[in-house]
């Protein structure tokens, strides 16, 4: 028995579906091979969670896009079963109906309504589900060994996958100063996004090289505060404490689950959310929902959740 596993999606849908990774790899018993970012599956090899990773971008997946039966047949005959995240009109789904000889799961990769991620992601392998009565909604990377965590290092990072989910770049600041002034050390995480900014000196600043490497850092450190981003859902699933900020995106849908202590701040507005798919209501987005949210507030949360309260 061998498995192939579909996933295009960015950071924070991709930790949703290490539920789903877990749950399979228990319930069979045998290897999961992934086709999905290099980054991502460099991360679920490491720890195990999966056995072999194939980029999306390669020209072995370019081919199970196009309409040969031939070329599916020949990539999916060690195959037993397949789990393609992917709507049902998508070429490849059609592809693997018409030509994988094994057992498929396939649904569209983002929830069609108000349901966590995680359990909606699970609900691909409904059945298998439901002969365990674990929770395996929660996102877990593991550690090969306990690391300790640094008692004052705090990771900010104020990016994410779009502008409009990112809180002011100037409460991130103040928000630091505070926390900087209870003793703590503000470590900044750099992704791609946030190359330009410019912080604090005598900060430090994280540079994003490696997964395997951030989450190494998340998870020994002792409070990670960001947006509704594929980096919250990560230091979630390192079981880092997390303050995750939202705003046009609903937190009944996407806030990050881990083993940690996490809070969501989120000043619902009567419009919110409007983060949706095929919504036309964040056309004229003034963002209030995000700017309402004040410093004092989130500095709070932070001492609170730093200090189990």
């Amino acid at each position: 028995m061998r498995t192939i596993v579909y996933h295009s999606g960015a950071l924070g849908d991709f930790i949703s579906v290490v539920p789903v990774l877990r749950l399979w790899r228990m319930h069979t018993a045998s290897p999961i091979d992934i086709i999905t970012r290099a980054a991502h599956y460099r991360l679920t090899n490491y720890f195990k969670i999966t056995d072999k990773g194939i980029d999306t971008d390669s020209s072995v997946v370019a081919k199970l896009f196009v309409e040969n039966g031939t070329e599916i047949a020949s990539f999916t005959r060690t195959y037993t079963h397949a789990i393609l995240f992917a709507s049902e009109s998508s070429q490849i789904v059609k592809n693997f109906k018409s030509y994988f000889r094994g057992e498929l799961y396939y649904h569209d990769p983002h929830p069609d309504r108000v349901l966590h991620c995680t359990d909606y992601q699970l609900s691909i392998i409904d059945p298998v589900r439901s002969m365990y009565s674990s929770d395996f909604s929660i996102p877990c990377i593991s550690f090969k060994k306990e690391r300790p965590i640094h008692a004052n290092r705090i990771c900010i990072h104020t990016g994410s996958g779009s502008v409009l989910k990112n809180w002011d770049f100037n409460k991130y600041l103040g928000l630091a100063d505070l926390l900087r002034s209870q003793g703590h050390l503000i470590c900044w995480i750099r992704g791609y996004a946030e190359k330009s900014d410019i912080y604090p000196s005598g900060d430090s600043v994280y540079t994003i090289d490696s997964l395997i490497d951030l989450s190494m850092h998340l998870n020994d450190s002792l409070l990670f505060i960001g947006n509704d981003s594929g980096l919250s859902h990560l230091a979630a699933a390192c079981g880092c404490k997390v303050v995750a900020l939202f705003g046009p995106s609903d937190p009944a849908v996407w806030a990050p689950k881990g083993t940690g202590d996490i809070r969501v701040v989120y000043n619902r507005k009567n419009c919110s959310p409007c983060h949706l798919r095929n919504s036309t209501k964040n056309k004229d987005c003034h963002r209030e929902c995000l700017k309402s949210i004040s410093i004092d507030t989130v500095a709070v949360i932070c001492m609170r959740l730093i200090s189990n309260v």
